[in-house]
């Protein structure tokens, strides 16, 4: 685990409960908790995609998608509305990136591969065990960060580059969910085990290597980040698969993976240039600026 990381807003709490002290004294919090504490846009999927979709409505094909899909019961831990399209900065952690030696708000700087590697080497395991999982394309994915009213920030997932995409071109999704209570960091000192990046989630919220897969339990994603206060943000296991390109309602949210297309354009082109209000516009500049100072 990490001390509060720059992407997240941490502050003093009058409760210890849910929220663990990082190295700087301060104590962090993940957004939805009582004491307020939220992640800044560049990594805030979750609020992009209500915005979007607020905004857009089913035009958002991406971010619908994402909001639609769920795992076990629509209504359950992972049902539906708990998942969202992840931020540019959420994609980028996937990858992994030095945003301390980015040099530019597109292109590869900073970009070092390593917990792809981790994420990759565990849906490759669980591949192999027969989970329904497969290892990130080397192509670009989309987030739900905008760069400007027509274009929204992309991660190529084979070089770790950053690009705007516009809205009318396709891209793959994955979909990623924020789970609070994971684990209790006062009782890591006790002996027990912290989750980590590249480990596997099941549906009743342990956690585990790929290795040690349960084949009991149904795994519901891959952890992606691990944070100071009990929480991780998980990845779904397979790109999701759609029945077009660029229409409304492409996504089956019950068969997600079972579509004939593979990559899906972020918007209609009804709406391929209406600005989202409530998702900031991030250009190169902003981009690097926002990854380096956390906000």
């Amino acid at each position: 685990m990490s001390s509060c990381p720059a992407h997240a807003i941490c502050e003093t709490c009058s409760s210890f409960y849910k929220i663990a002290a990082c190295e700087d004294g301060y104590k962090q919090n993940s957004f939805g908790t009582a004491c307020g504490g939220v992640f800044s846009p560049l990594y805030d999927g979750y609020g992009n995609t209500q915005a979007i979709i607020g905004e857009i409505g089913a035009d958002a094909l991406a971010a619908t998608a994402a909001s639609k899909f769920y795992v076990g019961s629509k209504g359950g831990d992972f049902g539906q509305g708990k998942w969202y399209l992840p931020a540019i900065g959420e994609l980028m952690n996937v990858y992994g990136t030095n945003v301390s030696a980015m040099t530019s708000g597109t292109g590869t700087s900073g970009a070092t591969g390593a917990n792809k590697t981790l994420i990759n080497n565990a849906l490759s395991t669980l591949a192999g065990k027969g989970v329904e999982a497969a290892t990130l394309t080397r192509g670009y994915y989309w987030s739900s960060s905008e760069y400007s009213e027509g274009y929204s920030w992309r991660l190529n997932m084979g070089s770790g580059g950053r690009n705007d995409g516009y809205k009318g071109y396709y891209s793959y999704v994955r979909v990623f969910q924020l789970v609070e209570n994971c684990f209790n960091p006062l009782t890591l000192s006790a002996g027990a085990t912290a989750p980590q990046i590249g480990d596997v989630m099941y549906n009743d919220k342990t956690y585990g290597a790929a290795a040690d897969y349960n084949s009991r339990k149904t795994v519901v994603g891959v952890i992606t980040e691990v944070f100071d206060d009990g929480s991780v943000k998980i990845m779904n296991l397979k790109d999701l698969t759609f029945s077009s390109y660029n229409t409304v309602g492409n996504f089956d949210a019950d068969n997600p993976y079972g579509g004939s297309v593979k990559y899906t354009y972020h918007t209609t082109s009804a709406k391929y240039n209406q600005d989202v209000a409530g998702v900031p516009n991030y250009n190169s500049a902003g981009l690097l600026n926002a990854a380096q100072e956390g906000n």
